[in-house]
């Protein structure tokens, strides 16, 4: 290792570098964190929480439906319905298109 360090660096040791002082630009580091931060909410938080709620909705109405047809009620229409919201969820990746069908899903069982 030491051979290779010094035809690198010109010294055997990591140690035996002279480092000098490196500059740091305070306020560029400050609105990098802040851009950062920024994405991170905008892009990765809020679609994650999108997704967990699309899912819930999904899982709650499907429950919903197995609810009803042991108490014998109609819901092939709803069952047509959440599949499509999964296939929304799971295939196209449309969260919002898949909340809304799970909501017609379950407006199905009140009211066909």
């Amino acid at each position: 290792m030491a051979t290779h360090a010094k035809k690198a660096l010109g010294v055997d040791s990591f140690w035996d570098l002279k480092v000098g002082f490196i500059e740091y630009d305070l306020d560029l580091a400050a609105n990098r964190w802040d851009d950062v931060n920024r994405k991170y909410e905008y892009e990765i938080y809020r679609k994650w929480g999108e997704l967990k709620n699309s899912l819930y909705l999904i899982e709650e109405v499907e429950g919903e439906i197995k609810a009803a047809k042991a108490e014998n009620m109609d819901v092939e229409r709803a069952q047509a319905k959440i599949k499509d919201a999964r296939n929304l969820f799971e295939v196209e990746g449309k969260y919002a298109a898949a909340r809304l069908a799970a909501s017609k899903a379950r407006a199905l069982l009140v009211s066909p």
